[in-house]
């Protein structure tokens, strides 16, 4: 996992998006430590990709303006996203289309022992990610059925794109035991940091408190979620937010409602072309 190497051509020339014979290594030799991780099975790397390669997906994102979503409130304000495939540059749409390939998932079922894993090609809730200053997300699991195709979310898959970022400006990723009493892991979001992690009812993490990077900079990330039809669809609920200790945001039914309709209404509107 962390501090692999890999074989990169000089200058990233030529350098396919994905390694699948690599990947598939990589993945199978790290199912062990995924299978039995803590809080929830998961794993991160920190050299899966070509550096130079994300370096060129993270120069092709949008300006803010330009993007298909934005997130407001104290939930994760100051989050923008973008899903629509065809405004994603070319070297986003190539990575894209390798990561929701058959081999990529192949290799995730030998990485997470899930077999059958369904890439979405409409990137509900996906696909580009960034963060300003003062942005969050509260802790949160997600939701678990596809809004359209009705297939059982499995696994996420976060790529973050941000070069020389500054651990003190916070923005790790943090992975919570299911009683909230901590979170037991946080994954920085440098550039080529990679973590992939089951969906599960109480598979907590976020990003709960303000980063502080400098006016300009974000925090910026590829996501992927990856589905099943093994004919067992649970019933379609929103996603589940909670509070950590000694925090106090929203709460009562009436509140939960509100938030499981916005990210409902931000996961259809991901869908409609623009």
């Amino acid at each position: 996992m962390s501090g692999q190497r890999s074989s990169k051509p000089e200058g990233g020339k030529g350098v396919l998006p994905i390694d699948f014979t690599r990947i598939r290594q990589e993945f199978s030799a790290a199912h062990d430590q995924y299978v039995m991780a803590e809080p929830f099975p998961h794993a991160s790397f920190s050299d899966l990709f070509d550096e130079d390669y994300l370096r060129r997906i993270e120069a092709e994102f949008p300006q803010t303006t330009d993007m298909g979503v934005k997130f407001t409130g104290e939930i994760e304000g100051g989050k923008f996203a973008e899903s629509d495939f065809g405004n994603l540059g070319p070297s986003t749409q190539a990575f894209v289309a390798a990561a929701n390939s058959g081999p990529f998932c192949s290799a995730l079922s030998e990485l997470t022992g899930i077999p059958g894993l369904i890439s979405d090609p409409y990137l509900a809730g996906g696909g580009l990610h960034q963060t300003a200053r003062g942005g969050r997300l509260k802790v949160h699991s997600d939701f678990n059925v596809h809004p359209t195709l009705k297939l059982t979310r499995r696994l996420n898959m976060l790529v973050y794109l941000n070069d020389d970022w500054d651990d003190s400006w916070g923005g790790g990723l943090e992975l919570w035991n299911k009683d909230m009493t901590q979170a037991e892991v946080v994954i920085p979001p440098r550039l080529g940091n990679v973590v992939v992690f089951t969906c599960s009812d109480t598979s907590f993490h976020g990003l709960p408190d303000p980063i502080s990077c400098p006016a300009g900079r974000f925090r910026r990330s590829l996501a992927f979620y990856y589905f099943t039809a093994d004919g067992d669809t649970p019933a379609a609920r929103g996603t589940l937010f909670k509070e950590r200790p000694n925090e106090h945001f929203i709460t009562g039914p009436r509140a939960r409602f509100r938030q499981a309709g916005h990210h409902a209404r931000q996961a259809i509107r991901a869908l409609i072309p623009k």
